[in-house]
């Protein structure tokens, strides 16, 4: 019996990882002036013992669960910004997390494609020129 050649289908939807990657790449190559920042809260593969120990060094060092993927910082702002794929949800934690952020006077950006990056990235940069422009002219 002949074994049936299968055709590899391709993907449809980008991961979140895939999908961070891309902006990461996007922001260094064409956002120059700004720092951005990878929040490392992934857990490690491994076993559970492995994994407990690692999360509770983590929150020993004040990792917290649900932090947004990166930080943007510009001009004397910050921006945060959450990467899900297009069928991704936020967690229990990201939800709780985010709206303490609100209540500080920060917006989590939640993007979902490129276009969405670099549309929040553009709203930003403008924003803080606007920003700019006002503060110096008050002088």
């Amino acid at each position: 019996m002949q074994k049936e050649k299968t055709t590899k289908v391709k993907k449809l939807l980008q991961t979140e990882h895939e999908l961070h990657i891309e902006c990461v790449k996007y922001f260094n190559t064409f956002f120059k002036g700004g720092i951005i920042n990878h929040q490392a809260n992934e857990n490690p593969r491994g076993g559970k013992i492995q994994m407990i120990r690692y999360n509770v060094k983590m929150r020993s060092l004040g990792t917290k669960a649900g932090f947004p993927d990166i930080q943007i910082i510009f001009n004397g702002q910050v921006l945060f910004i959450e990467f899900k794929s297009l069928n991704g949800v936020l967690s229990d934690n990201q939800k709780k997390l985010f709206a303490e952020f609100e209540e500080q006077g920060f917006k989590v950006h939640i993007v979902n494609t490129l276009n969405e990056f670099i549309d929040v990235l553009n709203n930003f940069k403008l924003v803080n020129k606007i920003l700019t422009k006002a503060t110096t002219s008050k002088q």
